[in-house]
């Protein structure tokens, strides 16, 4: 798929404090196509939850407004998933 072959040479994130590891309910609604002359369809439960880590980022409010890097160390992980999850990890 064209947007699943971007998200594993790119580094695209969402971060925020309402992403849920939930199949069935999440404030974010990830798409894909497999061309870039097709259409975004979303993509299903289970593949939400394997972008979780990598491109999905659930945030812990108080520790971002206390942590001054937290970002940071977030952008870090999940660099470090994207590079395991091209090893086939």
């Amino acid at each position: 798929m064209f947007v699943l072959q971007l998200l594993l040479t790119s580094l695209l994130q969402f971060f925020d404090d309402n992403i849920h590891n939930s199949a069935e309910a999440s404030i974010v609604v990830a798409r894909r196509r497999a061309t870039a002359a097709d259409a975004f369809v979303p993509v299903d439960g289970g593949e939400a939850i394997a972008l979780q880590g990598v491109h999905l980022v659930r945030v812990q409010t108080a520790e971002a407004v206390l942590q001054w890097d937290y970002f940071l160390e977030h952008i870090e992980r999940c660099e470090a998933a994207l590079k395991a999850k091209r090893r086939g990890e």
